[in-house]
């Protein structure tokens, strides 16, 4: 067992250096390996029953069929190196997600001639493939999902370029490391301030803040009284040959709620950033201002897709170290 890890810390180390990170990588013989399918190393072992057959009964035709056979395994072989070599595979974009769900990145696979290139199958993880075909359009975008295992930053693991065609007797693939990160969230996890034990007068989780925004939205006129503000008198009426009025304007006071970090006190911080996530998803979705406190960094109330993004991102990197 200790042996089998050493090699693969070397086998890792030499892929490294063999293929190194980067946005963009093109598929040559420096980078692609080629070895056959079970379904080639029957197809051999058929071509040498046969051989050993005709061999054995001196069938010259026998023989010829099994030469035959192998010509097709060698001619395989070229056709399915070609179907990856001079593809291009470029970062496009990525799309974050919680941890323990599905992240996204988004590929350029191009191709640099006239030939084409069918049966692409590419993958971060073996149980979330994605294909692709280049048949007539000499550029595809391709999805690739990812299991986001930590929060944070996440560096996908290689991705696997892989094809079996024309035959499926020999599968050629490449291993490239996509210099790309993908923006984790904290999981969502319900609860609140209060049953989690923390003081829910001193800190609430939905701190409730009165701010009065006057003179937004016109209500009506009225006439005019000794000691309106000048600003307020209606000029335009006046002009018409009206007689003096002073406009009048609602005045209302919004609820901004704030989710505080003091609030869960009582909790390990993971736990607090899946039940601030969760609650910050909860009040986006009722259209709710609300702002995020941090003890290193505070966003100021308001509501949106902009506003959600900057604070579940806030949460993601809070104290956050990458993995070696």
């Amino acid at each position: 067992m200790l042996g089998f890890s050493r090699r693969q810390r070397w086998f890792e180390q030499w892929l490294k250096r063999r293929i190194p990170a980067q946005k963009k990588h093109r598929l040559s013989h420096r980078n692609i390996f080629i070895l056959p399918t079970p379904s080639g190393l029957s197809f051999v072992f058929l071509c040498f029953l046969l051989w050993l057959l005709g061999t054995n009964y001196q069938n010259n035709l026998i023989i010829v069929i099994a030469f035959l056979l192998l010509s097709v395994m060698v001619v395989s072989i070229l056709h399915t190196f070609a179907n990856l070599t001079g593809l291009t595979i470029t970062v496009s974009h990525t799309q974050g997600n919680h941890v323990a769900q599905n992240g996204n990145v988004q590929l350029f696979v191009s191709r640099e001639h006239e030939r084409q290139h069918e049966s692409l199958i590419l993958y971060f993880d073996k149980d979330q493939p994605s294909y692709c075909n280049l048949v007539d359009a000499r550029t595809a975008e391709v999805g690739v999902n990812v299991l986001l295992t930590h929060r944070g930053w996440y560096h996908p693991p290689r991705l696997c370029v892989k094809t079996t065609f024309p035959l499926g007797l020999m599968v050629a693939w490449s291993s490239l490391d996509m210099d790309t990160q993908i923006i984790a969230y904290p999981k969502p996890i319900e609860g609140n301030a209060t049953s989690d034990g923390a003081s829910q007068h001193e800190n609430n989780t939905e701190e409730i803040a009165s701010v009065h925004n006057g003179q937004e939205e016109f209500a009506g006129l009225r006439d005019y009284e000794a000691g309106d503000p000048i600003k307020h008198i209606a000029w335009r009426s006046l002009a018409r040959g009206q007689s003096l009025a002073t406009k009048l304007y609602d005045d209302y006071a919004s609820e901004q709620l704030w989710l505080d970090w003091q609030a869960y006190s009582g909790i390990d911080r993971e736990g607090r950033l899946s039940r601030m996530c969760e609650r910050a998803l909860t009040l986006s979705q009722g259209n709710v201002m609300f702002g995020l406190a941090l003890p290193n960094q505070k966003i100021m109330p308001a509501q949106g897709e902009q506003h959600l993004e900057n604070v579940l991102k806030a949460l993601a990197l809070f104290e956050w170290q990458a993995k070696p």
